[in-house]
C-alpha cells in the first residue's frame, strides 16, 4: 500500500498509537512473538536467527503481522484465531523453514549473511510501457 493507498484515519505504521498495544515491531516480537513460540529449531526443524532484524523478509513478514495482530486484536473474538491460523502460521512456517526460510543459515548461536537478495534486471522501457496502459 503506498501512502496515496492509504486511507486518512489510518494512523502511520511507524508510529505508536493509543490503539496499539506495541510501538515497534521491536517490542511485538520481543515482547509477544518470542517468549510465546516455544518449539524445537535447527537439525532439519525451523530455523531462527537472534538477529532477525537483520534479515530483510523477516522485517517485512514480522511488521505485517504485526500490523495485523493490532486490527485483528481489536476486534475480539475469532479475529485473533484468524490472526494465528491466516497470518502468523504461513509468515512464520516461510521464515523458519530449514530449507528455504531466510534464517536458514543461521543458528541459535548467531546470525550469518550467506543469503543475497534477488537478482532483477529492468525491463525494456517497451514492456513497462505495455503493462502501464490503461484499459
Amino acid at each position: 500500500m503506498t501512502p496515496a493507498d492509504t486511507p486518512a484515519d489510518t494512523p502511520d505504521p511507524g508510529t505508536a498509537t493509543d490503539f496499539q498495544v506495541y510501538p515497534d515491531v521491536v517490542a511485538f516480537v520481543t515482547e509477544c512473538i518470542a517468549p510465546s513460540i516455544c518449539r524445537p529449531t535447527g537439525r532439519g526443524r525451523g530455523k531462527w536467527c537472534p538477529e532477525w532484524w537483520r534479515h530483510p523478509e523477516a522485517v517485512r513478514r514480522l511488521t505485517a503481522l504485526w500490523h495485523a495482530w493490532e486490527r485483528l486484536r481489536l476486534e475480539g473474538g475469532a479475529a485473533v484465531s484468524t490472526w494465528w491460523l491466516y497470518h502468523f502460521d504461513g509468515h512464520f512456517r516461510e521464515l523458519t523453514d530449514p530449507e528455504y526460510g531466510p534464517f536458514q543459515s543461521c543458528s541459535h548461536e548467531g546470525h550469518t549473511d550467506k543469503l543475497r537478495p534477488l537478482v532483477c534486471e529492468p525491463p525494456p522501457p517497451d514492456w513497462t510501457a505495455e503493462w502501464s496502459k490503461t484499459p
